[in-house]
Parts: C-alpha cells; sequence; structure tokens
C-alpha cells in the first residue's frame, strides 16, 4: 500500500503549522549533517541564533517599520519589544561587529541551519513535501 508521500513526512496542524512526522524528522537530520560536513570541510563555523531578536537590532537596519505586519512583534514583561525573528542577518551583523576587531580574525565563515517559513504561497507537492518550512543555510564570509 502506497502512503500519501506528504502524510509520511508531515502532518498539518492548521493553516500554516505542520509537524514533521518520525521520516520527516530523519530526512532533515540526514540532510542537515551533509549540510554541516560540506561546510566544516571549508573552514565554516556554526552558531545557534535565537529564534527571538530585540527590535533594537531591526530599528537599526530599517527594517522593523519596513517588514510589516506579517512579521510577529512581541513585548517581554518589562516593555522590552522583539520580534520572531524571520531571518538572522541583524543578529550576524551586530556579532560581527562585535566581536571582529582586527582584519586578522578574518575571513570568518559563520553559519546557521534553522527551519523558517517558506515564502510559497502555492500549496504545490514541493511546499507541501517542505511541511511548509523549508532548511535554512545563512552564511556570513567576511
Amino acid at each position: 500500500m502506497l502512503c500519501c508521500a506528504v502524510r509520511c513526512v508531515c502532518s498539518q496542524l492548521s493553516s500554516g503549522l505542520h509537524m514533521l512526522l518520525p521520516l520527516g524528522v530523519r530526512v532533515l537530520e540526514k540532510v542537515t549533517r551533509v549540510v554541516d560536513a560540506e561546510l566544516r570541510a571549508v573552514g565554516c563555523q556554526k552558531l545557534d541564533m535565537p529564534l527571538l531578536l530585540p527590535a533594537a537590532l531591526w530599528r537599526q537596519s530599517g527594517r522593523w517599520e519596513s517588514a510589516g505586519p506579517e512579521m510577529l512583534r512581541l513585548a517581554d514583561r518589562r516593555g522590552a519589544e522583539f520580534c520572531l525573528a524571520p531571518t538572522h542577518e541583524e543578529a550576524f551583523t551586530a556579532l560581527v561587529a562585535a566581536e571582529v576587531s582586527s582584519h586578522k580574525q578574518l575571513p570568518l565563515r559563520l553559519y546557521q541551519i534553522g527551519r523558517s517559513r517558506s515564502p510559497l504561497s502555492t500549496h504545490t507537492f514541493a511546499s507541501c513535501a517542505q511541511c511548509n518550512a523549508m532548511l535554512t543555510c545563512a552564511q556570513c564570509c567576511c
């Protein structure tokens, strides 16, 4: 009996919310291992960025206002503003700016692997097979 390929990989909780099933998790882990090995082989260092980023980073880049209503914004109990990070360019930039003080520290190859919301708006097999999420790999080569 053939199972629907999408149902073997992920399951929809509600509109836009999916969970990876065991097969999907295994595939994601294997792809991550391959990408990690290839990036390490060329001298990259893996980071793990937070899911929430402070509004200050986004305001500094000018994208806080231009991001639009699609970006999830929230405040903590003290009123500090944050966003659910759609990308991590601001965090990478802040990290490099704070930590790199000499050209002797360059080149610096940093990357992160994580899941992010797929920009695909149509429900093709490809977007469903990705569980409406995609593996993202951001690399900073300075």
